[in-house]
């Protein structure tokens, strides 16, 4: 069966620009596999945001708004000794995964949407709570399931995977995998029409 791969992370500001786009080529392709996979932006970071990289990530974001429509607030980044560690939100991802595989994809989305739109704060499990009540998921399987060890071990084996098996560094990445072989969609971000086309040259030029 072909399969997309989608390397991401909730806190990449380019996979959130990208969602509207990735969300069509995931319908376009209903029959095909869907493989959501954490690649780690910026796991373990301790350091707090300055005042000049707080006004890099503005003029960031105000950019792929204006590129993309996505709807971004800008409030979390004036949060005192904010800390841009992305672990938290991918774990998330990755316990979402593996409670409710089917609807890993719509969790994915609405963490970030949480982050980018809501301003709601990565760090806080009851970000996460309050999606799953939205989902109608288990908030006492969740909590129990992302604050293990196991689902931290699970969810930097998923980093290691993208880094060492399939040599991802920048996100959105999409491949689509067809046997044993994989061929890439899109390295960072890219409209749905061309991401189409590329898995339409793919499919013609591995599969006729």
């Amino acid at each position: 069966m072909n399969t997309i791969i989608y390397f991401a992370d909730p806190m990449c500001s380019w996979c959130w620009g990208a969602a509207e786009a990735i969300t069509q080529l995931k319908n376009q392709y209903n029959e095909f596999e869907f493989k959501l996979v954490m690649g780690g932006l910026r796991p373990y970071e301790t350091r707090p945001l300055d005042a000049n990289y707080r006004d890099k990530l503005t003029h960031h974001w105000q950019e792929i708004h204006r590129m993309t429509g996505q709807p971004f607030s800008y409030d979390i980044l004036q949060t005192p000794d904010f800390v841009y560690n992305t672990e938290p939100a991918a774990r998330a991802v990755v316990t979402a995964k593996k409670i409710a595989p089917t609807k890993v994809f719509e969790f994915f989305k609405a963490v970030q949407k949480s982050f980018y739109a809501a301003n709601k704060h990565p760090h806080q499990i009851d970000t996460y709570l309050e999606i799953c009540q939205e989902m109608s998921l288990s908030t006492e399987e969740f909590q129990q399931v992302f604050e293990s060890e196991g689902i931290r071990q699970t969810t930097e084996a998923e980093f290691q995977e993208a880094k060492t098996f399939y040599g991802i560094t920048g996100f959105p990445t999409l491949l689509l995998q067809f046997g044993s072989k994989a061929k890439p969609i899109a390295r960072g971000y890219m409209p749905y029409e061309q991401m189409q086309q590329n898995v339409e040259q793919i499919l013609l030029k591995y599969q006729a």
